[in-house]
């Protein structure tokens, strides 16, 4: 299910800023053309597209007209899938000059195995599941990584990545990190993305005993439009290499 979702994936996308840090993370949007079921009590299922999903919600296009405030189900299109329903609350319905209606839908209940649960995991846009999964995603092992100090640039330490989100990033290294420091993050290159230069906090710094390493979790901090858009692609790309490959 989720290489056939990447597979519409197009761009990682930034709403209009405001503040940095969680209040900037729930605005960026993953833009995406997934086809889903939505039923609103009158008539059987609408097939309609998620075009934008996001931490808070989605936007859908080709809908018929829905009252806003009034709850829909969304489950996706895909065989098999149609009856993982979301429940969604609509924010708003407009219609569209081509015809039908295009709405803004708000999560009101979402399941640990639903699947834009599963997606927002994935993307790294949801903290809850992704703390919790910490150093068990191998996402991107073979990356190399630095970590200087903010201000100074002075080296603190070299490492690998060991998975890479929206969020932030899980490095490994032979040296300790000070919670609550503010770095740059330089990873890569890969492949034919090139090396990525991210200011973030080290949010967590612990020794694993059975690895022999020191494992830390950075947040990434400030990101510009630009490096919300180059990480996405980063990550995005890492996404779709992992799920075509063999025992994925």
């Amino acid at each position: 299910m989720l290489n056939k979702f990447l597979e519409g994936l197009r761009q990682i996308a930034l709403a209009p800023r405001t503040k940095p840090g969680e209040e900037l993370r729930s605005r960026i949007r993953v833009l995406c053309r997934y086809p889903v079921q939505i039923e609103s009590g009158e008539g059987p299922p609408d097939r309609a597209y998620v075009v934008d999903i996001g931490l808070n919600g989605m936007r859908v296009e080709d809908v018929r007209r829905l009252k806003q405030g009034s709850q829909v189900q969304v489950a996706s299109a895909y065989p098999g899938l149609e009856q993982n329903r979301l429940t969604c609350e609509v924010v708003w319905c407009r219609e569209r000059i081509s015809g039908g209606y295009n709405a803004g839908l708000r999560y009101q209940t979402v399941a640990p195995d639903s699947w834009v649960r599963v997606i927002l995991d994935e993307l790294g846009l949801d903290d809850e599941r992704g703390l919790q999964r910490r150093k068990y995603v191998r996402l991107a092992t073979s990356l190399r990584a630095q970590v200087r100090e903010l201000h100074s640039n002075q080296l603190l330490t070299e490492g690998r990545v060991v998975n890479v989100g929206m969020g932030g990033v899980l490095l490994r290294s032979s040296q300790p990190l000070t919670e609550g420091a503010e770095v740059l993050c330089l990873f890569g290159p890969y492949s034919h993305y090139p090396h990525l230069s991210v200011e973030a906090t080290c949010l967590s710094s612990h020794h694993d005993e059975d690895e022999k390493d020191y494992f830390h979790s950075l947040g990434f901090s400030h990101l510009t439009a630009r490096e919300v858009r180059e990480v996405g692609r980063f990550v995005v790309g890492l996404l779709k290499e992992r799920s075509d490959a063999p025992n994925s």
